[in-house]
């Protein structure tokens, strides 16, 4: 009578914590030869934050015949899970409870269609917020028992979405000083078809010979910002505290939360000039003040020092700034969104490294007014339950903060006496309001970037100059 065995070890799980192109296999001493063993193989995994082997612990596989078996093999799926990354048991129930330990029938091949997470979905929709984004993995393989019922079945995952992460720089630092309170990936296909491999992802695979996402639609929009996860009741809480002021070092500025992991896809460049636009866009939440009085071409003075440029003023008392720089700080408070549209091809397993450079050399300045503020709303991040974010970032409005400027109100701007205000017809409204689509401050280049591909292993630095 045959022993029987209630655990698989499938030996240690390694995972590299960073993205590398090493190949951490498994070894391991199999308990039987008449049992199936899966060992899986993987580089480091990734979603929102990095995957290491510890929180690395289960996949789904479905094992059915390719030809030359029995005809009374059944074949199975199964999930296979770990609690330490050293011993793999196979069950047989998607509670975990019971296992499931299965043997090579005596003749024939298998084959193994692996994929993780274990609720992955064919119609595979991703999650809005990076921190709780998936590293979607597949792996294929086929066996038999005299090949591999002593070694085990090498099943090689690879990733198959792509890996966004954004820094940012601020490349005169001398003139301007930019804080950043967090950043959005805008118009991306959200939803695909998830094809299957039906050949190896080993060590002859190449993705010539394979396309994993179809079908893409559902336009969607990623947000990381300062503070974790939005909630309703959190978001009315304000995050400037933890705002990022930028140098000319590239400072991540995905708030701990990761980078945010996307289909792969062709990206189309937004318009931005067009506020229904359809493109692809990155805006960063931000504040921007002139440290120094900055002047024009022609030698006027252009920023006063001090003067908040973007959000523009919204209240009398932010509009002082000439009068009491540090009350008009404290007076605007919240940032606005600077976007820069993008067209990068995002190929699946590869890492993508955009750094935004605002004030890049020979005329770069910051991008433009985000033409859809609103997008996402992920529980009201951009609405304006959130103290943080100015949905009028271009508009100086000195009445009331939630509506453009209106200058048939009886207060407006003093050209000559900038904390002084008067009825309407006595001074001179403000005629530098910038609407959804213009540029933040006017240059010759307003967006520079650069894009690094790695594979995941790692992908392109983009520098995108603001």
């Amino acid at each position: 009578m045959r022993k029987k065995c209630y655990m698989l070890s499938i030996a240690a799980l390694l995972l590299a914590a960073c993205s590398s192109s090493e190949d951490t296999t498994l070894n391991q001493e199999p308990l039987s030869q008449d049992y199936i063993m899966l060992r899986p193989m993987t580089t480091g995994t990734t979603r929102g934050v990095v995957t290491t082997a510890t929180n690395f612990r289960e996949f789904y596989v479905k094992t059915s015949a390719v030809s030359g078996t029995p005809t009374d093999f059944v074949q199975y799926d199964n999930i296979v899970k770990s609690t330490d990354g050293t011993v793999w048991t196979t069950y047989s129930s998607t509670d975990g409870t019971t296992t499931d330990r299965h043997l090579w029938p005596a003749t024939g091949t298998l084959k193994f269609d692996a994929y993780a997470p274990i609720n992955l979905t064919d119609a595979y929709t991703v999650n809005n917020f990076p921190a709780n984004q998936e590293d979607v993995m597949v792996a294929y393989e086929e066996g038999s028992k005299a090949n591999n019922a002593a070694t085990g079945v090498a099943l090689y995952f690879r990733h198959v979405m792509a890996q966004i992460a954004v820094q940012a720089t601020n490349m005169d630092a001398e003139n301007y000083e930019i804080k950043v309170l967090g950043v959005k990936l805008v118009n991306l296909n959200g939803k695909g078809t998830l094809t299957h491999p039906s050949s190896s992802t080993g060590g002859s695979f190449s993705w010539s010979t394979y396309t994993p996402w179809s079908s893409l639609s559902t336009p969607n929009s990623y947000m990381n910002k300062a503070g974790g996860a939005p909630s309703a009741s959190s978001i009315t809480t304000s995050r400037i505290s933890q705002a990022i002021t930028l140098n000319a070092t590239a400072t991540d500025i995905t708030f701990g939360n990761g980078p945010m992991l996307v289909l792969p896809q062709d990206l189309t460049e937004a318009d931005l000039t067009s506020v229904s636009t359809t493109g692809a866009y990155l805006s960063v939440l931000v504040q921007i003040k002139a440290k120094k009085v900055i002047y024009d071409a022609n030698g006027s003075p252009r920023f006063q020092a001090d003067e908040i440029i973007f959000p523009r003023p919204k209240t009398a008392e932010s509009m002082y700034y000439l009068a009491n720089p540090t009350a008009s700080a404290a007076a605007v408070g919240s940032f606005g969104f600077a976007a820069v549209p993008i067209g990068t091809s995002l190929k699946p397993g590869n890492k993508y490294t955009y750094t935004l450079n605002f004030f890049a050399p020979n005329g770069g300045g910051c991008g433009w007014v985000d033409p859809m503020p609103t997008n996402p709303d992920v529980a009201h991040l951009t609405s304006a339950a959130d103290p943080d974010v100015d949905l009028n970032p271009g508009i100086r409005n000195p009445n009331d903060p939630t509506l453009p400027y209106d200058p048939t109100s009886n207060k407006s701007r003093n050209v000559s006496n900038p904390e002084e205000y008067a009825p309407a017809g006595t001074h001179v409204a403000p005629t530098d309001n910038l609407e959804p689509g213009a540029e933040i401050i006017a240059s010759d280049r307003p967006i520079y970037f650069t894009v690094t591909v790695d594979t995941w292993q790692d992908s392109t630095n983009q520098n995108l100059n603001m």
